[in-house]
């Protein structure tokens, strides 16, 4: 008899901090959204177009672009934050807009894709995950894009794109 309940009373206590402990979860979840103001998708990234997405759409204006995709993904690590750190991995798959028809700067372009990502590659190793995150990936692009055109000398890219771009922390 006192065996049932001393069971009894001990699942009471044990259904109260089960409880408790799902009240504190939801509670902190709550607050924490409420607090940072942000959403949960926050740190996802909004993907870029498709290569033919910028086709069709380059169709509309004056100057007709294609895609060069053969770059295909790339794997580099960001600079350490510290001594005792390693960098972060980062995974890039980055394709090229530029004038259609262009078979000149096509073939530069291919010629000079292991130098395309080594350039790729080194930015990464350069910058810790902070400064990335913090230039944001506009500015990423844009400084790839310039590095990039700095090697090309039959022609200019006029757009960089990623497929996948990973941060694993």
């Amino acid at each position: 008899m006192q065996r049932e309940l001393f069971v009894k009373k001990l699942q009471k206590i044990l259904t109260l901090i089960a409880i408790a402990i799902a009240v504190i979860i939801v509670m902190g979840s709550i607050l924490t959204l409420v607090k940072n103001k942000n959403s949960p998708t926050d740190n996802f990234r909004h993907s870029d177009p498709t290569p033919q997405k910028i086709i069709n759409k380059s169709r509309r204006t004056s100057e007709n672009l294609t895609a060069y995709t053969d770059i295909g993904q790339i794997r580099a690590t960001t600079k350490p934050e510290s001594q005792d750190e390693n960098g972060v991995l980062v995974i890039i798959e980055p394709w090229f807009s530029y004038p259609e028809g262009d078979t000149i700067l096509f073939e530069e372009i291919a010629q000079k894709e292991k130098k395309e990502r080594a350039i790729i590659t080194d930015f990464f190793s350069r910058h810790t995950i902070k400064e990335l995150r913090s230039i944001g990936e506009k500015a990423v692009k844009e400084e790839l894009l310039s590095l990039i055109n700095a090697e090309l000398v039959l022609g200019k890219l006029r757009g960089i794109y990623f497929n996948e771009y990973i941060f694993f922390e």
